[in-house]
């Protein structure tokens, strides 16, 4: 039997096993897999005759064999239909989801880049807003004093 698999008949005797049981744990898991899909499509199976027949029983009509079995098939076949299309969503995002987050981390330094620019804009403005305020401080003064002088000096040209 294991002169089937040439790959795994060249390793040591002790790879060989090893190898042999990875592949085993992987049939059993892939078989569970498709055990668990083989037995919900089962179930879907059983309900939809089922509400065949209660459909039948509560509008009051007769049910027949075929009927059952044609509801049956048309559920299970439903159920694989969005088993399959669900399972082809999950793969396909996460094929989509890889390049994604790949072009994602290329634009990382340019993102770096552009905020440490606009943390830089932002202190080169406050910087600015603080000179300015700073300058009217001084010109208010200024003209405070002006104001104050000049009331002095025409004070002392009255008296």
């Amino acid at each position: 039997m294991i002169e089937m698999i040439p790959l795994i008949n060249q390793l040591p005797a002790q790879f060989q096993t090893a190898a042999l049981v990875v592949l085993l744990v992987i049939t059993f898991v892939v078989a569970f897999k498709i055990m668990t899909m083989v037995l919900e499509t089962i179930i879907v199976s059983v309900l939809s005759g089922v509400f065949y027949i209660a459909l039948g029983s509560v509008l009051g009509y007769s049910t027949s064999l075929n009927l059952m079995l044609f509801y049956a098939f048309l559920g299970a076949t439903l159920y694989m239909g969005y088993s399959v299309l669900s399972s082809a969503y999950g793969i396909a995002s996460t094929i989509i989801e890889i390049p994604y987050k790949a072009l994602r981390l290329l634009f990382v330094p340019f993102r770096k880049l552009y905020s440490h620019h606009k943390e830089k804009k932002k202190l080169e403005k406050y910087r600015r807003d603080t000179n300015e305020k700073a300058e009217n401080d001084k010109d208010s003064d200024k003209n405070t004093k002006e104001v104050v002088l000049d009331k002095v000096t025409k004070k002392e040209d009255d008296e």
